[in-house]
């Protein structure tokens, strides 16, 4: 396994809105640790999901066809709980929140196939408030899968 780390800087997500940010990534790994960080705008409360799949951060995108065609496995699009990695997890008003698993949750992307597979990670994020805000986010982990 090889460490992988994706930082990000300055991502824009208003507050009073929830923004899915769709972050390339490795389409599997084994996913160690979440940070995240108001860094713009005025400090706020905010919630972040993490989700293996588009679904997830978009409920109602069920019409979207599967990638595997007819005949392959049916993808559940019903519910997007059922794409969770990291479920939803409070931050507070200016401090850095960090989730992190020692053993690693396990991720593989739900977008793509093995023979075509997807380069992303979903996270959501809802800030209370209103106005413009930025964030940092980090994501970190093992992966096999460059």
């Amino acid at each position: 396994m090889r460490i992988y780390e994706r930082r990000l800087c300055s991502l824009s997500a208003p507050l009073g809105v929830t923004t899915c940010w769709q972050i390339g990534f490795p389409p599997e790994a084994l996913i160690k640790r979440v940070i995240v960080k108001q860094t713009g705008g005025t400090a706020s409360n905010f919630k972040i999901t993490v989700y293996n799949s588009v679904h997830g951060c978009q409920p109602g995108s069920s019409s979207e066809g599967d990638p595997d065609g007819p005949s392959g496995p049916l993808k559940c699009v019903s519910d997007p709980d059922m794409y969770i990695v990291f479920p939803e997890t409070n931050g507070t008003s200016g401090e850095l929140l960090q989730i992190s698993d020692s053993v690693g949750r396990s991720f593989r992307n739900q977008d793509g196939t093995y023979t075509v597979p997807v380069r992303k990670i979903y996270v959501q994020i809802t800030p209370e408030g209103s106005g413009d805000a930025t964030w940092d986010l980090l994501i970190g982990g093992d992966t096999d899968v460059g």
